[in-house]
């Protein structure tokens, strides 16, 4: 992965290219990082309670963490959408007696979902994006 000074270098150069860069890198980061989200709780997405694919042909923003990399070493790599997975309460209430992820039975998954994320994104790019792109109120618009 890229050191977070490169990538705060690069932010910069976005952003001297003007508004409309920025929304569009944006825009394209939360869409990127809301992806799992997507998979895990769109009731139209018809894999969304099954395994996700763990690989995308697409570029991503993404970046591995010091703890990953760590677990990655060792031999035992996961990824992000199948730790949320695991992670997700067990209960008899929630997606077992409901599978549809839109229902009000998952609002506290997916709320824990997004809590997570944030977390993530804070402890992954702590000093990457300018302050006044606002990353936390782009993620929960889009």
């Amino acid at each position: 992965p890229m050191p977070t000074q490169v990538l705060a270098d690069a932010c910069l150069v976005v952003h001297a290219l003007g508004q409309t860069s920025c929304h569009e890198f944006i825009s394209t980061f939360c869409a990127d990082h809301l992806e799992p989200y997507t998979q895990l709780f769109d009731p139209n997405n018809a894999s969304s309670s099954s395994q996700i694919p763990a690989s995308s042909s697409k570029p991503s923003f993404k970046m591995k963490h010091p703890s990953d990399l760590s677990s990655s070493i060792h031999g035992s790599t996961q990824t992000n959408i199948n730790a949320v997975s695991a992670s997700a309460p067990n209960n008899s209430n929630t997606a077992a007696s409901n599978p549809n992820p839109a229902s009000l039975d998952q609002v506290e998954r997916r709320y824990s979902w997004y809590r997570r994320t944030l977390r993530d994104l804070d402890d992954k790019f702590n000093s990457v994006f300018p302050i006044n792109w606002n990353l936390h109120y782009a993620i929960t618009r889009a």
